[in-house]
């Protein structure tokens, strides 16, 4: 299992644990992330176009010590930013 720190940056984050093969936007999607309105980072770098439909597996995360936790932040994007 991966240990998934998430949220928005504006808000308290939250922890919780998902399994390396499913995908990102599943794992936002049980939690009620709305991913419409900002730009998606894991551990810091910015997710392309579809990089929510990968999994955490094909990112690299295993239930290997080193690679079993991450950061998924959503970062609102503002009309005044």
């Amino acid at each position: 299992m991966i240990k998934v720190t998430f949220g928005q940056n504006i808000a308290a984050y939250e922890t919780d644990f998902a399994d390396k093969d499913s995908t990102l936007k599943s794992f936002l999607d049980e939690h009620h992330i709305d991913t419409a309105y900002g730009q998606m980072a894991l551990d810091g770098t910015a997710l392309p176009a579809g990089g929510l439909n990968k999994t955490f597996a094909e990112y690299g995360y295993t239930d290997e010590e080193g690679r079993n936790s991450c950061w998924l932040i959503c970062t609102p994007k503002t009309p005044n930013a």
